[in-house]
């Protein structure tokens, strides 16, 4: 049994009160018996003394001790007389007894004749002497010429002695008990009032404090005691506290007032900066499309470039802004190494080319052929990778490689490296290099250019990944930077048929609205649906959109956020709740490239996003993806039935979707709506709620599980 405090006190107290009892009880005792004794051989001594009186007088009469009668009548009366005394007797002095009285008379031997013999020659006789069981004293007759002629000796059992003592243990004893009960009741009393009792709320106010209750009122004095003491040292201790809480309460509120500001800055900037890269990029493809002075055409294309890279700035910027904040969510999905590579050469192989580098890939032998991550995030590290291997090597090479490096539970870790032959970096400064904005010294950066967040974007993407990042170099041997990241074992699965966009056109009679209010990026947009083949129309705030889109089918709603008289959101919200523009495909065209602005708009009731600037091309290719084939006017009502094939195919493009984290996946789950239900089951509530709720991956899992079901049932 596990003792509390007041329990360990207490039986401390009871033990050393205990032993002193003991103690106690064994000295008082001893001191008893003795003194006992002592007193019974005094009273002994005095008894055996008048009876050698009384002989004495009868032989001074002048009666011989041989000839004498009648003397047990005064033994007999003296055993009577005297309670405890065990007998009374009287020898001569060969140590024959003559007269004895009482039930502890020696038993006649040799032994005691000798004894009693003796005591007559000397005098005296030892209490033990004459038996062991009784204690005996012995008084001298003397004949009238002063001869010793006789022995009188008294005797008394030692268990008189031994059963006094024994009673006054026992009420010793009881006593003592008694009084440790009493004792220990006291200190019960006393502990409880003056140390268990504040010791105890000392306890459960540390228990609240650890449980996050540190709004609790200050425990009372208890006085002026080494307990007080603690106690108003803890009041202390608490006061401080609260005062480092109200600190760190203004620190967290000042810190969150300024993240809030930077949010702010930043989307504020990105959208201001946006704006006009739309316009550039925009005018800057318009123009090149109609120039035909080659020293025009070579001047646009280095202003596309300059767009290019700053926008590549600006990207990175919102990156690391995302990673800090942690606003990034990682995504799972089948991934072949062969395919991340040759993603990520197809990236770097024109800067590669120009400067006149080989680009090499390979992978270990013993890496499963699928696996299954973060394939975006994997192809932006690598990408960095490469990016940086490119721009600082002048001749040679740079190789892509992947190698087993492990085990993690039931993940691979995977060894990705990209190797260069390119400067090198000295040791003091590789620890510098994933740090924001750093680069290894100002002469590079302005050699090479760039913004340095490059690696520190891959650092946190590394981190969120669960993986390791580093780097292994010499001046003028080239670079080997690397990630290690747990992969899981994919599934084998044949892959679909590519679909080829080469001649994709959009469908005949679309009919796009745009609601833009900006007056370049009008221009930029509407000639970029011209040259598509698309009748546009144009709403130059929220409040005109929702007139138009209401007395006109439109295929398409490209809409920006931020509109006077109603912006983007609220119009979206609008059209949504009329019968008409239900279903009517929205996406948003914006310079608010956030995470949460996406969030809003999806939440908003819109298909997609698309961060300004979006390049001519682009644009194109996203309608690509999201504008249906237009039914028939009597088919408008209800979708028409799809073939196996074409349901098939319909499924796998909504995996892709859902795999790739498209947005454009919303539309396809609504088109798809009638035809889910038979392929979900049971499945098809919380496929919807997952959808709703943007969180494509659990949704991924969901369709996948269902269409496995459904195949091993047919």
């Amino acid at each position: 049994m596990k003792l509390g405090l007041r329990g360990k006190i207490l039986a401390i107290a009871a033990a050393v009160f205990a032993v002193a009892m003991g103690v106690a009880v064994s000295a008082s005792g001893y001191v008893f018996a003795a003194r006992l004794t002592e007193v019974q051989l005094a009273r002994s001594t005095a008894i055996a003394g008048g009876l050698a009186a009384q002989l004495e007088r009868i032989l001074s009469l002048g009666i011989r001790l041989n000839g004498l009668q009648g003397f047990e009548e005064q033994c007999a009366q003296a055993v009577a007389a005297n309670e405890g005394l065990a007998f009374a007797l009287v020898a001569n002095g060969e140590g024959q007894v003559i007269f004895a009285s009482g039930d502890g008379v020696p038993a006649e031997s040799g032994h005691v004749r000798g004894v009693l013999a003796g005591a007559v020659t000397s005098g005296r006789l030892d209490s033990d002497a004459l038996g062991v069981g009784n204690l005996s004293v012995a008084a001298m007759a003397a004949a009238p010429g002063g001869e010793r002629v006789a022995v009188v000796a008294v005797g008394f059992p030692k268990r008189l002695v031994e059963a006094e003592r024994n009673r006054l243990l026992a009420w010793t004893l009881v006593s003592g008990i008694a009084a440790l009960a009493a004792g220990l009741g006291l200190l019960f009393a006393a502990l409880s009032a003056y140390a268990i009792r504040p010791i105890s709320a000392l306890v459960a106010y540390i228990e609240g404090l650890r449980d996050g209750d540190l709004r609790r009122p200050h425990l009372p004095s208890v006085g002026a005691d080494e307990l007080g003491v603690m106690v108003d040292g803890f009041n202390r201790l608490l006061d401080r506290l609260d005062q480092r809480e109200a600190e760190l309460v203004q620190a967290k509120e000042a810190a969150e007032a300024a993240s809030r500001a930077k949010s702010t800055f930043l989307a504020t900037m990105s959208h201001e900066i946006r704006t006009p890269m739309n316009a550039i990029i925009g005018l800057t493809h318009l123009a090149k499309k109609a120039a035909t002075d080659p020293v025009q055409k070579d001047k646009l294309q280095k202003i596309s470039g300059a767009a290019d890279h700053l926008l590549h700035v600006i990207n990175d910027i919102l990156e690391m802004s995302r990673i800090e904040a942690g606003g990034l969510r990682l995504s799972e999905e089948d991934l072949r190494i062969e395919e991340v590579f040759a993603a990520v050469v197809n990236l770097v192989a024109g800067k590669a080319e120009a400067k006149g580098l080989r680009i090499t890939t390979g992978a270990a032998p013993g890496l499963p052929p699928v696996l299954r991550g973060d394939a975006h995030r994997l192809r932006q590290i690598l990408a960095n990778f490469a990016a940086n291997a490119v721009k600082f090597t002048e001749r040679g090479s740079v190789f892509l490689n992947a190698l087993p490096a492990g085990l993690r539970g039931d993940r691979i870790l995977v060894r990705f490296e990209v190797q260069d032959s390119g400067i090198g970096i000295a040791a003091r400064d590789r620890d510098r290099l994933f740090r924001p904005f750093e680069q290894v010294d100002g002469s590079e950066a302005r050699r090479f250019g760039g913004s340095g967040l490059g690696l520190a974007i891959n650092r946190g993407l590394t981190h969120l990944m669960g993986g390791e990042i580093g780097v292994d170099s010499e001046p003028g041997r080239g670079s080997t930077f690397w990630v290690t990241v747990p992969l899981a074992r994919g599934q084998e699965t044949r892959p679909a048929p590519a679909k080829d966009d080469g001649d994709a056109r959009l469908p005949p009679r679309t009919r796009v609205l745009v609601a833009e209010d900006n007056p370049v990026n009008q221009e930029v947009v509407l000639a970029t649906l011209r040259d598509a083949g698309v009748a546009a129309d144009l709403a130059e705030n929220g409040a005109e959109a929702v007139a138009m889109a209401g007395r006109m089918d439109y295929d398409l709603i490209l809409m920006d956020m931020q509109m006077p008289v109603m912006d983007g959101l609220e119009a979206t919200r609008v059209l949504r709740a009329t019968p008409r523009n239900a279903r009517t495909c929205i996406i948003a065209m914006t310079a608010n490239a956030f995470d949460e602005d996406r969030r809003r708009c999806l939440a908003a009731g819109m298909d997609g996003y698309l961060a300004k600037p979006v390049a001519p091309d682009d644009l194109v290719a996203a309608m690509l993806r999201w504008i249906p084939v237009k039914p028939g006017p009597a088919a408008r009502g209800a979708p028409p039935a799809l073939a196996p094939a074409a349901e098939t195919a319909a499924l796998d493009r909504l995996e892709a979707l859902l795999a790739a984290d498209d947005m454009a996946a919303t539309r396809a789950c609504r088109e798809l709506a009638p035809h889910l239900r038979a392929c979900l089951g049971d499945r098809v509530d919380s496929f919807e709620r997952e959808v709703g709720a943007f969180d494509f991956q659990a949704a991924l899992a969901t369709l996948r599980a269902a269409r496995r079901t459904a195949a091993a049932d047919t």
